[in-house]
């Protein structure tokens, strides 16, 4: 119930009374409205006083503190029903004045308050001092803002707050607050306002509009005012940008992911362990490493206990420092330990061991098991190469002992028969000038045999499935071994062929067996084997070919080390001087080399010896066969016919004096010149009558076939016939020119002589 009109009239002319700059005001709390009489306005020097609907007309002109205090007072008085009074500080027409307020309640009969009336006079002036509470406020850096209970309007703000938002104070004062939240943010304010009155004190995150339209995200962090018996007075708000908060953890984002990323991607196994050696994390890499198919497969694998570290390592690692190490992993035995792995066999890998901060351990592997095998593939082919350069230039060097030694068993071997020739059938001194003949043809089959080695020997090469041919040897082979060594044979892959001299093959595979024979002093066994391989090709930079591989393994004593690097050399050899001269071994490597093959050999004491000799596998069509330079045989040595010149060119006296002896006897009008500038001039003077040109083929101002052209120039019609003992790298191919090999007998030279002149004139 409201008290009666003339209660109310009485209770304002009561509190009017006193005099001065008075006025009165009054409010009602059912409608929330608030009343002043008229001569409250000239009292505050402006129109109608008036706040926002809900305040007492005299609010607006209360500083925040007067305010926040004046509802407590409003507060109290609601709860004890007592009048109030009280000054405070207002600025009014630019000064600042003391005012005073008074007021007093109506109650209904139910104890319901109705309304409040009051007065408000001025009684001062106020001297201006600071506040801290002002202070703290308004020159705080933080952006803050002080709204009414529901947040629907604003109160108070400080310039932090207007500057990062682009308004005035005044302009944020006449502006609902969630005008500063951006659009979409809206509809869940309501709910954080929930929130921060349930709880009091409550933070979010949310999206703020400047004046200029940008938006930046902010945190807000409100505080609930309430008086004693709970009711909320004011929300303030303490608004922080977070712009650069939010591009740092974007940029954290960004990076996490690229690391991520890197992670999921890397090739090389990573892998997350704890301080234990427990595993947390593995990239695809690792699972693959390890043949899993999750992390799960690989739980049961500990760091400490796979990798063999050594104690200064463990000493390392716990001192937070990394750790490089090389080491292998045993598939089958992860296997043997309950780890699901798909790989077999072993794989090297090199580890990178980091300890990280926190405790827990990163460990980088690189598998490197197909480098490691290459890297010792490449070895294998270095020492293979080096073995070649070594035996190439040995057999350069034979290749120049051959050359000198065949001028001097020429030398021998003509004048041992030009002077058994001279000699009556009878005579005593035939047998012994007969026994330098013989020897002279054993010293000639000792240089055929370095000639082989030097790969300068002519061959008639032919194509040969090798099985077969080994197979054709066994039983030639079981006889030359003898009963008491056991020879096996087999054969695997594809019947491959090869393109060789089938008598080179035969040489090989005797020369190996007898070998290894000798090596088991007549009493072992021998192991021969023909397959199909691919093996790096050591012309074409290790790139794999098609090789079909001879192996020969006895089970012997083995070669020292010592002893394998010179194996292939000519004249080594580990036997006695009656049991070998040491080119059994260095013929073969010459055989080998010269069909384009490779010759390896691995051996150790006490576990027997394997040679290997791969061939390249020949795919073209059968070509024919070469002409050899055998000596032809005949009854008796075929004559000069009348007439007939030839021009002799040696520069080693002694074979120019027996090749010229050799053909003076044979009936032919010989003229020598030692060397070529004594030929060319010889020819200036003569050349019609020269009808044939024997040269040496190795000379020193130039050699036999360049000689043999320069004087075709001159004679077009002349015969040749150029005599050799070393023509590796030098171009035999003329036109209608005839070779001698030497050394040579006087048979053979005549039977030369002849073919040569009964030859066609060239062109």
């Amino acid at each position: 119930m409201h008290a009666s009109g003339d209660d109310s009239d009485v209770e304002a002319l009561l509190l009017a009374l006193g005099g001065g700059d008075v006025g009165a005001w009054s409010w009602d709390r059912q409608s929330g409205r608030t009343t002043g009489l008229s001569d409250l306005a000239p009292i505050l020097a402006r129109g109608q006083a008036f706040g926002q609907p809900g305040d007492l007309p005299f609010e607006a002109l209360l500083g925040d503190d007067e305010r926040l205090a004046h509802r407590l007072r409003m507060v109290g008085l609601e709860r004890d029903r007592a009048t109030f009074s009280s000054e405070v500080g207002a600025l009014i027409g630019g000064r600042r004045r003391v005012l005073r307020i008074r007021g007093r309640g109506r109650w209904s009969g139910d104890g319901e308050l109705l309304d409040v009336r009051g007065t408000i006079e001025i009684i001062g002036d106020q001297e201006a001092a600071p506040r801290p509470w002002d202070h703290a406020f308004f020159c705080a850096r933080l952006p803050l803002i002080v709204g009414n209970a529901d947040f629907q309007r604003v109160e108070m703000v400080n310039g932090a707050f207007a500057e990062s938002h682009g308004y005035t104070i005044d302009e944020l004062l006449a502006l609902p607050p969630r005008e500063l939240f951006a659009p979409e943010v809206r509809a869940a304010l309501p709910a954080e306002i929930t929130e921060a009155h349930r709880r009091g004190h409550y933070s979010f995150e949310s999206v703020h509009v400047r004046k200029d339209g940008t938006r930046f995200p902010v945190i807000v962090d409100v505080t609930t005012l309430k008086d004693a018996s709970g009711v909320v007075l004011h929300r303030i708000a303490a608004v922080q940008d977070i712009s650069d908060r939010k591009a740092a953890e974007e940029r954290l984002r960004r990076s996490e992911e690229a690391l991520r990323q890197i992670f999921e991607a890397s090739p090389i196994s990573i892998t997350l362990y704890s301080s234990e050696g427990r595993v947390l994390q593995a990239n695809p890499a690792a699972l693959k490493l390890f043949g899993v198919d999750g992390i799960d497969g690989l739980r049961g694998i500990n760091l400490f206990e796979r990798v063999a570290l050594r104690a200064e390592q463990r000493a390392r690692i716990a001192a937070g420092e990394g750790v490089y190490l090389e080491s292998t992993i045993d598939f089958d035995e992860l296997r043997a330990g309950g780890i699901a792995s798909t790989r077999r066999g072993k794989a090297d890998v090199v580890l990178v061991i980091t300890p990280l901060v926190g405790g827990d351990i990163l460990v980088q592997k690189l598998d490197v098991t197909d480098q490691r095998e290459a890297e010792r593939a490449a070895a294998r082919l270095q020492a293979e190469l080096d073995q070649s350069h070594k035996m190439e230039a040995i057999g350069r060097l034979a290749g120049g002992v051959v050359h000198d030694f065949n001028n001097i068993l020429a030398v021998i071997s003509m004048r041992a028969e030009l002077a058994l020739d001279a000699l009556r059938p009878n005579d005593p001194a035939s047998r012994h000038v007969r026994g330098i003949i013989e020897r002279a043809r054993h010293s000639s089959d000792l240089v055929r045999r370095l000639l082989s080695f030097a790969r300068r020997e002519e061959v008639t090469p032919k194509i040969i499935e090798l099985g077969g041919a080994v197979e054709g040897m066994l039983e030639m082979l079981r006889q030359l071994l003898g009963e008491e060594i056991g020879l096996s044979f087999a054969r695997r892959g594809e019947p491959w062929r090869v393109l060789a001299d089938p008598g080179q093959l035969d040489q090989i595979l005797v020369n190996l067996c007898v070998n290894a024979r000798d090596a088991m002093a007549g009493r072992g066994r021998i192991d021969v084997r023909v397959e199909s391989v691919r093996r790096p090709d050591p012309r074409a930079s290790g790139a794999l070919a098609d090789y079909v591989r001879l192996s020969v393994h006895d089970d012997g004593p083995g070669i020292a080390p010592a002893d394998l690097r010179r194996i292939f050399e000519p004249f080594f050899t580990t036997k006695s001087a009656k049991k070998g001269v040491g080119l059994g071994l260095a013929t073969v490597y010459g055989i080998v080399q010269q069909c384009r093959g490779v010759i390896t050999v691995e051996s150790s004491l006490g576990s027997g010896t394997t040679f290997r000799v791969d061939l390249p596998r020949h795919v073209g069509e059968e070509r024919g066969a070469g002409a050899g330079a055998g000596e032809e045989v005949v009854a008796a040595p075929p004559r000069a016919r009348a007439g007939e010149r030839v021009l002799v060119v040696e520069d080693d006296p002694e074979v120019l004096a027996s090749e010229r002896d050799a053909l003076l006897k044979l009936g032919y009008e010989v003229v020598a010149a030692r060397g070529a500038a004594e030929a060319l001039e010889i020819v200036d003077e003569i050349g019609p009558s020269i009808a044939l040109l024997v040269s040496d083929v190795i000379m020193p101002e130039l050699r036999g076939p360049a000689l043999a052209a320069a004087i075709r120039e001159r004679l077009p019609e002349l015969r040749v016939l150029l005599i050799s003992g070393d023509v590796d790298g030098v171009d035999l191919e003329g036109p209608g020119d005839e070779v001698l090999d030497k050394p040579f007998t006087f048979d053979a030279l005549a039977s030369a002589v002849r073919r040569a002149l009964d030859r066609p004139p060239p062109g």
